[in-house]
């Protein structure tokens, strides 16, 4: 059986607690070797840790060597005729791939295989615009990032392997990028243009479910952590492609409460939760703070068409909620045998902040387009209460951050909370109190974050102490 890593501090912890084990006469000298046999030495766990190093720099080389093979052949690229150019190009891919497959299933050279498959990737893309070039093919050319995203995807999808996902994921958020933001007025691309849809890169949540599938098959958290922001970047786009022009804070802020929702949704503790959780409390936090300015939000209420403004935000209300009720049915799942108000109480206890926040996002903007009046614009005292409610959302969300790095026993939820508090009222100074209170005021708000922050530093050490004491 394969070992298992373990970290450092595990490790001691366990070695710590076999010795006590040992005093109490609970586990025998063979038992306790029997145990520490199912973990990784200390040695192969530093091996391991410096092998995913060099993996990384060898990931780096590959990719220089392909930038170097590409400028060697375009150094003389001119001069050769368009036979040579083409055979110069197909054989350097099915060169490189041809390498890839015999180290990897006649060598059993695993890593340096899924190295040269990663450098034969490369090529791959380089090739479809040097075909192009040879034979003067003028065409829409962020379709030349779709087909190399279709080309190597497969091989990634077939690797255990983050590289090529790596590499994926890459060029369809370029992709994304060039297709809406700088072709936006055209149709959706489905082999020629269709005029009665957008045009909205469709094709690219397929990629990404596939893709997260491998990841969930896999238990990899980092591919999880690249095809998370890779749909949140293509949702974010979704305006744009749609024409809905207007301030688009609410709706990705609704994107946000949809990660945290979905992290929630993960089992207590779960790895695969993290990027979600990650990606949706940065999107969370980033808008929360925008909306906290009062101006921000009488900007925000000066649209020439609130109704145009107000449909993608109650698209992606929509979408919380059917998130909303899948992870209710999977709570209820793991809790068969339990009365079902139980899953549902469980939820809200986990959920209150993702749901505040869908809340939040679909309040906000009825609140702006009932106070829009009739010429269009609206009283300045009406973007008073949203911008209270954005700041009790700060706090709520630093509370709420704070409960997760306590809930995980985990640090770095744990920071964050006291962070974005610190963020909140340095931002609350300078908007409230800068000009009244002065150097003298920023003294005393900067002597208060100090002693907060340290006060959350001794809490969060005594609860790790106390957890610590707690373990058997």
């Amino acid at each position: 059986m394969e070992k298992q890593p373990l970290a450092q501090n595990h490790r001691q912890w366990l070695l710590d607690q076999m010795a006590l084990w040992r005093r109490e006469n609970l586990v025998t000298e063979e038992q306790k070797h029997a145990i520490l046999d199912l973990y990784q030495t200390q040695q192969q766990s530093a091996a391991r840790q410096q092998s995913i190093a060099i993996f990384v720099l060898l990931g780096v080389a590959a990719f220089l060597v392909g930038l170097a093979v590409l400028l060697l052949i375009g150094y003389n690229w001119d001069d050769l005729p368009a036979p040579i150019k083409l055979i110069l190009v197909v054989g350097a891919v099915l060169g490189t791939y041809a390498v890839a497959w015999h180290l990897r299933y006649r060598r059993d050279a695993r890593t340096a295989s899924e190295l040269v498959f990663f450098l034969g990737a490369i090529l791959y893309g380089a090739a479809i615009w040097l075909i192009a070039q040879i034979f003067h093919l003028n065409a829409h050319y962020p379709d030349g990032y779709w087909w190399w995203a279709v080309g190597i995807f497969p091989i990634a999808l077939c690797l255990d392997t983050v590289l090529l996902h790596l590499l994926v994921t890459a060029i369809l958020a370029a992709w994304a990028g060039t297709e809406i933001l700088a072709f936006p007025g055209m149709g959706l691309w489905f082999f020629g243009r269709l005029e009665m849809l957008p045009n909205g890169c469709y094709t690219l949540p397929l990629f990404a479910f596939l893709g997260l599938i491998w990841a969930y098959h896999k238990n990899s958290r980092a591919t999880v952590g690249l095809y998370v922001p890779l749909i949140v970047w293509w949702v974010v786009l979704q305006p744009f492609s749609w024409h809905f022009r207007e301030n688009p804070v609410f709706f990705i802020g609704g994107i946000g409460a949809i990660l945290l929702i979905l992290a929630e949704t993960h089992e207590e503790g779960s790895p695969l939760a993290i990027p979600y959780r990650f990606y949706g409390a940065l999107v969370c936090m980033g808008v929360l703070a925008a909306l906290s300015f009062y101006q921000f939000q009488q900007n925000a209420m000066r649209l020439e068409s609130p109704a145009r403004f107000f449909l993608p935000t109650l698209l992606v209300t929509l979408c919380a909620g059917a998130a909303a009720v899948a992870a209710v049915i999977t709570q209820a799942r793991r809790n068969a045998h339990e009365d079902y108000t139980r899953p549902v109480y469980a939820f809200a206890v986990r959920q209150w902040l993702p749901l505040m926040m869908v809340a939040l996002m679909f309040a906000l903007p009825v609140w702006h387009l009932i106070a829009h009046s009739a010429n269009g614009n609206a009283s300045p005292g009406t973007a008073l209460l949203p911008t209270i409610l954005a700041n009790l959302a700060m706090l709520a969300l630093a509370f709420w951050l704070l409960q997760v790095g306590l809930r995980e026993e985990r640090g770095f939820p744990f920071a964050a909370a006291v962070l974005y508090f610190l963020l909140w009222a340095v931002m609350r100074y300078i908007d409230l109190f800068s000009e009244a209170g002065g150097m003298l005021g920023a003294s005393c708000m900067f002597f208060v974050a100090g002693a907060f922050i340290f006060g959350g530093a001794m809490f969060w050490q005594r609860q790790r102490k106390q957890h610590e004491g707690s373990q058997p």
